[in-house]
């Protein structure tokens, strides 16, 4: 739990949450198994509401890490958009080329 709220409302909140599927669900899996952060559920819901709900096309991202929030973002933004990522890490930077490529 992350503090904000009680666990039984954490708990139902990503009850309501659709699972992930294809290469957002595999890069799930392979955060958890390399201790890679990326957004939780619930944000990356509140992030793809807020794209579509103001027909955003440009982002800029802090932390590249795997590249699971532009593939997310660049879901949820529909074509003709740009995200312009930011790492610091020649290692995360090629997985995240790679996961975006594959995607």
């Amino acid at each position: 739990m992350n503090n904000i709220n009680y666990e039984y409302i954490q708990k139902y909140i990503n009850q309501l949450l659709p699972e992930s599927s294809g290469i957002l669900s595999e890069l799930e899996e392979y955060a958890k198994i390399n201790h890679v952060p990326i957004i939780s559920p619930e944000v990356g819901s509140l992030l793809k509401i807020l794209i579509k709900a103001t027909n955003t096309k440009k982002i800029l991202e802090i932390g590249t890490a795997i590249g699971y929030s532009s593939i997310l973002m660049g879901m949820a933004a529909g074509e003709d958009f740009k995200i312009t990522t930011i790492e610091k890490s020649k290692k995360m930077i090629d997985i995240a080329v790679k996961n975006i490529k594959a995607a």
